[in-house]
């Protein structure tokens, strides 16, 4: 059977019931093997930009998701210690840090995610992307350690807090680090931080000027216009608009990029690959992790004819190895972020990651 017609036999069927006990074994399983790789330090994956990918972060992350009990477990504290202590280098590290501590305790970490908000406003390019970024100099009223009590901050802490738009950074980018920016800004909004809108208006923009004619993305890493639509620069895509409108009060829900964007996604939408690249075995647990972004900001569980989440699940139940992992290795070529990125890629796919968006008053 070709694998054009194997994707139309499995677009064909009713997808499966989620069987949550078998989820919920899964993503413990794939916890276990990502503590592992956490006690070693991560591994160094033979990539030109494994340093740059924040892979710890991303591991912490999605550990925060397993269900597993981390309070006393010291491979994860020691793990968190070094992602707090590190310095914030890449837009990847500090998104993915952002997300980590938010998630974790928003008001304890406060002053991280002050120093993650200003690294990431001051790193965005000049035409609204963002690139892998590069260290900054921190402004005064941007803490530069946890309060020296080590109590925890608090509301007055966030009034004091000032997060500011200093000039431009390089001219370009890519689509991959803007789309983790957005989401390791609306990380920052959430603890309570106040990020200038314009940062997220010159996204916006960038995002509509970019999109092709199909309503989907490329990477577009020299900022170019006309990149091959694919499917993780679509949904990621998709998911940062929703995010930028909403964190400038404006309705997205009827707005046509977002609409077109996921009509793109839903009418080539497959759990099997990367729809759209040119090598679609490639960030493939990427690309799912994309789509359950854009599903559950934009609050919908259908893309086109699809149920995103049954159709994941069944794959990535049986796609699991046997040490816990996920990997999207195929015709020898390894995920840059290794078996570390793609278990996590799926484990926040399988756990619905994404927090909801909360009900706002638009500019209307």
């Amino acid at each position: 059977m070709t694998a054009a017609l194997l994707i139309l036999v499995f677009t064909l069927q009713d997808p499966p019931p989620v069987d949550m006990k078998k989820v919920d074994y899964a993503v413990e399983r794939g916890g276990r093997y990502l503590l592992l790789q956490v006690s070693k330090g991560v591994p160094d994956v033979k990539h030109p930009t494994n340093p740059q990918m924040g892979l710890e972060e991303l591991a912490a992350y999605a550990l925060l998701h397993t269900g597993l009990d981390l309070a006393g477990e010291r491979r994860f504290q020691e793990a968190l210690d070094r992602i707090v202590a590190k310095e914030l280098k890449f837009t990847y590290q500090a998104s993915l840090a952002a997300l980590t501590l938010e998630a974790l305790d928003k008001t304890k970490y406060q002053w991280r995610l002050a120093q993650c908000a200003q690294f990431l406003v001051d790193n965005e390019c000049a035409n609204g992307q963002w690139s892998y970024g590069t260290p900054i100099k921190f402004p005064e009223g941007i803490p530069k350690g946890p309060p020296a009590d080590g109590a925890a901050g608090g509301s007055a802490t966030v009034a004091a807090i000032k997060i500011v738009r200093r000039g431009k950074g390089p001219p370009k980018g890519d689509n991959s680090n803007a789309q983790y920016a957005a989401l390791g800004l609306r990380a920052c909004s959430s603890s309570g931080l106040q990020v200038p809108d314009e940062v997220f208006t010159l996204a916006a923009k960038w995002w509509e000027k970019c999109q092709n004619k199909d309503g989907g993305w490329g990477y577009s890493d020299d900022g170019q216009i006309g990149d091959p639509s694919h499917g993780s620069m679509t949904a990621g895509g998709a998911a940062s608009l929703i995010i930028c409108r909403h964190l400038l009060h404006q309705d997205f829900e009827k707005y046509a990029p977002v609409k077109r964007s996921l009509d793109w996604v839903g009418s080539n939408f497959t759990v099997l690959e990367n729809p759209g690249y040119a090598r679609p075995y490639q960030w493939h647990h990427y690309w799912l992790y994309a789509v359950e972004r854009a599903g559950i900001l934009f609050g919908t569980e259908k893309l086109g004819d699809h149920a995103w989440y049954p159709e994941g699940v069944d794959f990535l139940l049986k796609a699991q190895q046997k040490d816990g992992s996920w990997a999207s290795e195929k015709g020898g070529y390894v995920s840059p972020g290794g078996e570390v990125a793609d278990t996590a890629f799926a484990i926040l796919f399988l756990r619905r990651a994404t927090k909801p968006l909360p009900k706002v008053v638009t500019g209307k």
